[in-house]
């Protein structure tokens, strides 16, 4: 663990408590998690939020893991720890160190069309720097600051600009496509026009 997106020791938040069987029924566990975080549901990285009785879940054990019960608690503490492969055991689950930055999905949305990109992959992916700063001077990461809800300053600021974007995609798409569809009416138009001075010089 070289640092945390989400740490904040008092907080008392909303988790799901996702109870699965290994091996037919051989042995059982449980697994709290908040309904953003992603984990391994199905060989897919999701929102804990989508997982459903039944689904298959990943663990370092090989046989099969299924979710039994689901319940809605709540508890105090909220970690979200960052790793080298940005995964994470959780009482046997694998889960992603990373949240779902668009409720319900596990993948990038633009203006409502599934781009098939993974949020998990895409939070590895700019945790990049965050992780090469951390091994070319680890005291950056040792003395990391945390916003009051516990967020890593590293990453709050990105994230703030992010889900803005995503929850404001939709009407900028279709204010882009307003401005958009008069410059392009009028550059045919010019277009035409000249198309048909020419061939009229001609």
């Amino acid at each position: 663990i070289y640092s945390f997106g989400h740490r904040n020791v008092n907080a008392i938040t909303n988790f799901l408590q996702i109870h699965y069987t290994i091996g037919g029924g051989k042995l059982f566990g449980s697994i709290e998690i908040t309904p953003n975080h992603l984990m391994s549901i199905n060989s897919f990285m999701l929102p804990a939020s989508s997982v459903q009785v039944g689904d298959r879940l990943q663990g370092n054990t090989e046989e099969e893991m299924i979710v039994s019960k689901i319940l809605n608690i709540r508890s105090r503490g909220v970690y979200a720890p960052f790793t080298e492969s940005g995964t994470v055991l959780i009482n046997n689950v694998l889960a992603s160190s990373y949240v779902t930055l668009q409720p319900g999905t596990g993948s990038l949305k633009f203006a409502s069309i599934d781009t098939g990109l993974s949020m998990h992959d895409l939070s590895h992916l700019f945790q990049g720097i965050h992780r090469m700063s951390c091994q070319l001077y680890w005291p950056w990461c040792a003395n990391e600051s945390y916003t009051k809800e516990g967020i890593s300053t590293w990453v709050s600021g990105g994230r703030v600009v992010f889900s803005v974007f995503l929850t404001n995609i939709e009407w900028m798409f279709t204010l882009a496509l307003i401005f958009m569809i008069p410059i392009f009416t009028i550059t045919f138009f010019a277009w035409s026009t000249t198309k048909k001075s020419i061939y009229f010089c001609v």
